[in-house]
């Protein structure tokens, strides 16, 4: 969580309070001003691994339940986030997309995929969204082939000309990014991030040997990851990521709709959905509830995968539940 962040949390908790006087209202909008202008540069950092990055304050709960919080800044070198080179080849075995595939179907799939979602991100439909360039990839039971759709999706992505993509895997009961990636599975990751005050952003970081491609693997196990999943802490670090990030593809590698209540805590923070449908093997009755518990407000993207048929567009399309 960032300073401003942790600022204007106190100041949401001011606000919750029953009754303010005239000058204390008068001393909550002067200390949000001095806010926003002592910590706007945190907003838009021009990476994701900012060398000068300002860090969250820690929270420290006493016995008497008060909360105190203590400012720290960290200059931390880019060089200090691991590096990991992606198998290509090997990839390119399990039908993923890469650099040297550029004249195959699943390229051009996914191009016609991105492009509607690229366009809510950064768009003219960006200005009608909240954190739109928060993408969820999810699907409504297990085995559908979400974590495929992310990875390519994300590959897909990173060939565009001026497009920097973050993929999370934001599986923590089963996260399978890392082992599709190849990637080292000791790696700290996300719920080394939201449960150890010690960990920062450039610590859990991937880059890797795909140009625009950094990964947020999900990190060592826990026993409480499901809850932590769903804590006030993830959500937070979501909206800190869409305000500081707001120029990248950030693509969260999601649990099911159906299995989990976590998916939904994170479908409520997002900007776009994009919900993987297995061809010939997901109800109807399936998409309408996992569509279902969308919010009204949401960008659902559909995604048919595993399709037998040859000519079968994989992309059925996106809307906002409210224009049904």
């Amino acid at each position: 969580m960032s300073t401003i962040e942790n600022a204007f949390n106190k100041l949401k908790k001011s606000d919750s309070a029953e009754t303010l006087s005239v000058d204390e209202q008068k001393k909550q909008q002067d200390y949000r001003k001095r806010i926003e202008e002592e910590y706007s540069d945190e907003l838009n950092p021009s990476e994701f691994w900012d060398e000068s990055e300002i860090s969250a304050e820690k929270k420290d709960n006493s016995i008497s339940g008060s909360r105190q919080s203590q400012a720290a800044n960290e200059v931390e070198s880019s060089t200090s986030a691991t590096s990991q080179t992606i198998d290509l080849r090997k990839l390119e075995s399990k039908n993923i997309i890469t650099s040297s595939r550029e004249d195959n179907s699943l390229v051009e799939e996914f191009r016609v995929i991105k492009r509607p979602i690229l366009n809510n991100a950064f768009g003219v439909a960006s200005k009608e969204l909240d954190n739109p360039n928060i993408i969820m990839v999810t699907s409504a039971l297990p085995g559908e082939g979400k974590t495929f759709t992310s990875i390519n999706l994300a590959m897909s992505m990173a060939t565009e000309m001026d497009t920097t993509v973050l993929l999370i895997d934001a599986d923590i009961p089963k996260p399978s990014v890392s082992e599709y990636l190849g990637l080292d599975p000791d790696l700290p990751g996300l719920i080394d991030l939201l449960v150890d005050d010690n960990v920062t952003m450039s610590d859990v970081l991937v880059k890797t040997n795909v140009e625009n491609l950094v990964i947020l693997p999900a990190g060592r196990g826990h026993e409480k990851a499901t809850e932590i999943l769903a804590s006030s802490a993830m959500l937070s670090l979501i909206a800190e990521i869409s305000q500081r990030y707001n120029d990248r593809a950030v693509i969260l590698d999601s649990p099911p709709l159906l299995i989990t209540s976590e998916a939904k805590v994170l479908a409520d923070i997002v900007g776009q959905v994009v919900l993987v449908v297995e061809s010939h093997s997901t109800s109807h009755e399936n998409v309408k509830k996992a569509v279902d518990i969308l919010d009204d407000n949401d960008i659902v993207n559909l995604v048919l995968n595993k399709s037998r048929t040859r000519n079968a567009n994989p992309y059925y399309g996106s809307y906002r539940r409210h224009y049904k």
